[in-house]
């Protein structure tokens, strides 16, 4: 092994080293996010070209779990972590996730009664008050906010997980891949059961228990059911992203806690090229996306991400993909408010504008919503306490 390339598990980032293809992917993601949302049969009739469009797009939400798995394993597998610190590292984060989580709850309940009001709509009140629980604990107030819980559920796991297991044996690829193959098994046996999370009622294992929305069951029971197939889907985000890393040491693509470009090949980045469109191809023709499909394409993506940093060395593309990357969370959170008040001016001049959802308005509404989105959270970031409240910067 070349002596100035040994495999310390240091925490990514701790030399202050800067992943721009990461920033710049995040930012591409939240656009990947706002375009999935900008036209489905809830807008209008759509054609099999959208559903293979949203479906090519739909890459946003497993590349936000990879990258923050990534980023949290160096932390799990350093052998001197103490319990101490997995327990200062879990409330750190989920400070992080946990205070604009409730912040934008308020601001989309809020924004629901008004709007419901304004539209008359008031059939829909019962989305906010029928549902506190789905609401506070879910991610209810909007259909994108399930993803914070979800993250945060992610980062609690990861936690339990090696304060059972030691970070000797979590480096060594075959327990990794032992418990990567049987959290899969666990998955996919969820999956072809039919009790998988549904989004929209936020219920799971529903054909366990027959039953169809949430009023049918207990409220405490069905929130613990969401959290129980949550865990099915994020343990092996997880284990991959542990045999991922491993991987990238094996390859001395990681040395010293650094990303290394030199050991990135042409070779490398075909592979994960060829890994991304196959996992991809697949799920747009068949009728079953496997969960796992996802976590191929979401690490595939990383790795696209990290090589991209051999072409970001001009500074004003640097500078870009920093801001980009900063404001990508703020964009994901406030995308549904930007493109409901587009949908619902656009209307006002042009009452059937959206009875044919198609491709060209796809692209046109989410280039509009993400621009805006861009802007507004850009001004956001410039007030030190609205930037804490709403995107824990």
């Amino acid at each position: 092994m070349n002596k100035n390339c040994t495999n310390t598990l240091e925490p990514l980032g701790s030399k202050k080293q800067r992943h721009y293809g990461i920033d710049f992917m995040r930012g591409f993601s939240a656009y990947a996010v706002v375009l999935y949302h900008s036209g489905d049969a809830t807008w209008g009739s759509t054609g099999a070209d959208v559903s293979v469009l949203r479906t090519f797009f739909g890459f946003a939400v497993p590349f936000f779990l990879a990258v923050s798995f990534y980023f949290l394993v160096p932390s799990l597998l350093r052998t001197q972590q103490k319990y101490s610190d997995l327990q200062s590292l879990f409330i750190t984060r989920a400070r992080r996730i946990l205070l604009p989580f409730f912040v934008w709850t308020a601001i989309y309940c809020g924004f629901k009664l008004f709007f419901f009001n304004v539209s008359a709509q008031q059939n829909r009140l019962a989305e906010i008050t029928g549902d506190p629980l789905g609401v506070l604990l879910l991610g209810g107030a909007s259909y994108h906010l399930y993803f914070l819980p979800l993250l945060l559920t992610g980062i609690f796991f990861a936690a339990i997980i090696r304060a059972l297991i030691p970070a000797e044996k979590l480096s060594r690829p075959v327990v990794v891949i032992s418990l990567l193959l049987l959290a899969s098994l666990v998955r996919i046996l969820v999956e072809i059961s039919g009790n998988s999370f549904m989004l929209g009622p936020d219920v799971a294992f529903t054909n366990a228990l027959d039953y169809e929305n949430p009023s049918d069951i207990a409220s405490l029971l069905r929130i613990v059911l969401v959290y129980v197939s949550w865990s099915t889907l994020l343990i092996p985000y997880l284990m991959a992203g542990i045999l991922f890393y491993l991987i990238l040491l094996k390859l001395k693509v990681i040395c010293n806690g650094r990303l290394c470009l030199d050991k990135i090949t042409d070779r490398h980045l075909g592979i994960a090229t060829f890994l991304f469109f196959a996992a991809t191809l697949i799920k747009m023709f068949t009728a079953h996306h496997c969960a796992l499909l996802n976590i191929i394409l979401a690490y595939a993506l990383v790795f696209i991400a990290l090589s991209l940093d051999r072409w970001m060395r001009k500074e004003w593309i640097q500078k870009t993909a920093l801001e980009i990357g900063a404001c990508s969370l703020g964009i994901y959170l406030i995308h549904p408010i930007v493109l409901a008040c587009i949908k619902y001016g656009t209307q006002m001049i042009f009452p059937n504008v959206f009875n044919q959802v198609t491709i060209f308005s796809i692209f046109c509404l989410s280039l509009l919503g993400f621009i805006a989105s861009w802007i507004i959270v850009r001004k956001l970031l410039n007030f030190p306490i609205l930037s804490r409240l709403l995107f824990s910067r």
